[in-house]
């Protein structure tokens, strides 16, 4: 197995990403339950709108709204949007609930995500596997 990243470099990477690591639940929760008023008050706004331009700009939000939603989504399969000790234990817990309810609305399954995009972060920096 020949790595593009030594020892030393792994060591670096584990020190950026533990800054940005989950330290409590609160933030998150409050950051998903922000994306769902959102995206339920922009549907709600939608139905209610004659305007054109209002249209088109509701349909703008609500594209990056889903896209947030979906990094959300993304983090959870990654067992790393709210503090748990999930990667530690190799358990479903808090993000492996909450992302199989929120799936359907990220478009994707969270147990084909987890392991289709987790086998993608295994092989980064691998040249004898591939994506």
């Amino acid at each position: 197995m020949v790595n593009l990243y030594s020892h030393d470099d792994f060591k670096h990477i584990e020190e950026i990403i533990d800054k940005y690591k989950a330290k409590e639940n609160i933030t998150p929760s409050l950051h998903l339950i922000m994306s769902f008023i959102i995206l339920f008050t922009l549907i709600y706004c939608l139905t209610k709108t004659k305007n054109i331009f209002i249209t088109i700009l509701l349909i703008l939000i609500l594209s990056l709204n889903s896209v947030r939603i979906f990094i959300q989504f993304h983090d959870m399969c990654h067992k790393s949007f709210f503090k748990s000790n999930e990667r530690e234990t190799g358990k479903d817990g808090i993000n492996g609930f909450w992302s199989k309810i929120i799936e359907s609305f990220g478009f994707y399954s969270s147990h084909t995500w987890r392991n289709g995009h987790g086998n993608h972060h295994k092989v980064h920096g691998n040249k004898n596997l591939h994506d």
